[in-house]
């Protein structure tokens, strides 16, 4: 099996060496570049899997090399690590802008950055799985067109299967969530319904909304495990778990993958525009995402954990509802908080039979 390709982008052979011998302890191969120009090159000809990327660097520094990967359709999908010795928010604000997927400053932490890369890497394999997998599904259809009926059955049950597969990859790394994943999508479709929505997207969203956490693959076991209170920046990375799903469902040419990646990236936007990763506000959100928000929030305070409090549906409707300034109904689509009031006793026998 080939071993994955870092490329590592440093105009200082000192720094470029030191990555590189990091690189090579993990098992990759390290491929060097020494200014901008030749990183944009290298990436072209040799498609990384990972690029490690120095900011201040003379004629093209790091922020524009990262523009040209992510402008080019054929590197926009590398992952980019942003290395400098600049720790001020605006640069790794500006790092973020331009499409970095993480920002780490001189001089490494090893294990912070060996916990990066690999987290990248696996995120990187998983989304060329899909996407090479959806890529035989399109070419299956092209070759079976005196049979698209079926055809198309095949592909969403295949697709159904693979959406399957990398949700319970995300669940098994979480024991105390059993179950959470059947229920948001029988709780989505039964909000689907109650707002009168069509038949296709209620069954889209039954299907797509289980994928809401499968970002969750990416955060590490001592954040994701952790029994207390998490740090400002665990809880960062916590969130990231959003933005890592958006980007293994992303870029599918079905509907309801596509469907699928847009409730992983937005499930905790809020109405109010107080959730994230972006902050959207009102019908910026995606319905489906919208939808999938109530019916997480419903289905995490009434599930009990080592840190948390499980509570009684009655309690639960009352926080939906009325609030406790943690859970806010400013929070929740106001058409989607009316479906629910109507039709909260289904949300109950969902919880307790599933």
């Amino acid at each position: 099996m080939a071993k994955e390709k870092v490329l590592i982008v440093d105009d200082e052979e000192i720094n470029r060496e030191l990555i590189s011998m990091l690189v090579n302890d993990l098992g990759y191969e390290a491929i060097l570049a020494s200014n901008g120009e030749e990183a944009v090159k290298k990436c072209m000809e040799i498609r990384p899997d990972l690029v490690i990327l120095d900011i201040m660097m003379p004629f093209m520094d790091g922020y524009d090399v990262c523009r040209h990967i992510r402008a080019n359709v054929d590197t926009a999908n590398i992952p980019v690590i942003m290395v400098s010795a600049l720790h001020d928010r605006e640069s790794m604000l500006k790092g973020l802008e331009v499409g970095a997927d993480e920002f780490l400053s001189k001089p490494i932490d090893q294990s912070k950055w060996t916990l990066r890369v690999k987290n990248l890497l696996a995120v990187k394999a998983a989304r060329d799985f899909m996407l090479t997998h959806n890529q035989r599904l399109e070419d299956e259809v092209r070759r079976r067109t005196l049979e698209l009926d079926e055809a198309f059955r095949e592909i969403k049950d295949i697709s159904s299967e693979m959406v399957r597969k990398l949700t319970a990859a995300a669940e098994l790394r979480d024991t105390d969530s059993s179950g959470h994943i059947a229920r948001i999508g029988l709780y989505s479709r039964r909000l689907a319904e109650a707002m009168d929505l069509s038949p296709d997207f209620v069954e889209d969203i039954a299907f797509a909304s289980p994928a809401h956490d499968v970002g969750m693959i990416g955060i590490p076991d001592r954040i994701l495990l952790k029994t207390g209170p998490l740090t400002r920046e665990e809880t960062g990375i916590m969130r990231s778990h959003t933005t890592i799903g958006e980007r293994i469902l992303s870029n599918s040419t079905y509907p309801v993958i596509q469907m699928a990646a847009a409730i992983a990236w937005t499930h905790h936007e809020q109405w109010d525009g107080g959730g994230y990763p972006l902050g959207l506000r009102g019908k910026e959100i995606p319905l489906a995402g919208r939808i999938v928000l109530l019916a997480d929030r419903y289905d995490a305070l009434r599930s009990g954990r080592p840190f948390k409090t499980a509570y009684d549906s009655q309690k639960v409707f009352k926080i939906i509802i009325e609030g406790d300034g943690r859970t806010m109904p400013g929070h929740f689509d106001p058409d989607v908080l009316k479906a629910f009031r109507e039709i909260a006793p289904d949300f109950d026998k969902i919880f307790e039979t599933s």
